[in-house]
C-alpha cells in the first residue's frame, strides 16, 4: 500500500492513494493522525500559523511549536 501525502497551496494537504487526489485541511490531517507535536511551515504569504495553532489545540492535546525563519526545535 503506498499513500503520498504533500503540502498544496494554500494551506491544503494534498493525499493521493491509489488513483485517488483528496485535499484536506491541515488542521484536519493533524487531528486525523493524531501525532503528539506539529511543526506547521510552508505558509509563506498564505495561510496563518497562529490560527492553525489555536484551531488545533482548541480541539485536541496536540503541541503545536512555531518556529522563526532558522529556528530549531529538538524533539524530547
Amino acid at each position: 500500500m503506498s499513500i503520498f501525502i504533500r503540502w498544496f497551496p494554500p494551506s491544503w494537504f494534498q493525499i493521493k492513494y491509489k488513483d485517488k487526489i483528496i485535499y484536506i485541511d491541515p488542521a484536519c490531517a493533524a487531528l486525523a493522525i493524531k501525532p503528539k507535536t506539529v511543526v506547521p511551515m510552508h505558509f509563506k504569504k498564505k495561510g496563518n500559523p497562529q490560527e492553525f495553532k489555536k484551531r488545533l489545540e482548541a480541539k485536541s492535546k496536540i503541541k503545536v511549536i512555531l518556529l522563526k525563519i532558522g529556528e530549531t526545535y529538538h524533539l524530547k
